[in-house]
């Protein structure tokens, strides 16, 4: 039996630049569209602040390191 690579789990804080929060959460809306079709993503979410509208949290779940750094490089990334 072989050991099986585990998960990378990452949470991000993000704060968008003053006036910026709406443009932010749109951006975070198509990066999870795209991201969430990748082979190898289990989680990708965002959440938004109900007191702070620039702060969010993105929590990213990957199947394994390989996975992850190829989302990364995938263009919605960059």
């Amino acid at each position: 039996m072989t050991a099986t690579e585990p998960n990378l789990r990452k949470i991000v804080r993000l704060t968008a630049r003053d006036g910026a929060a709406a443009a932010m959460r749109e951006a975070l809306i198509d990066l999870q569209r795209d991201t969430v079709t990748e082979p190898g993503c289990v989680e990708f979410e965002f959440l938004q602040s109900l007191t702070r509208a620039d702060a969010f949290v993105l929590i990213e779940d990957f199947a394994s390191a390989a996975a992850l750094a190829t989302h990364m490089e995938a263009p919605h990334t960059k």
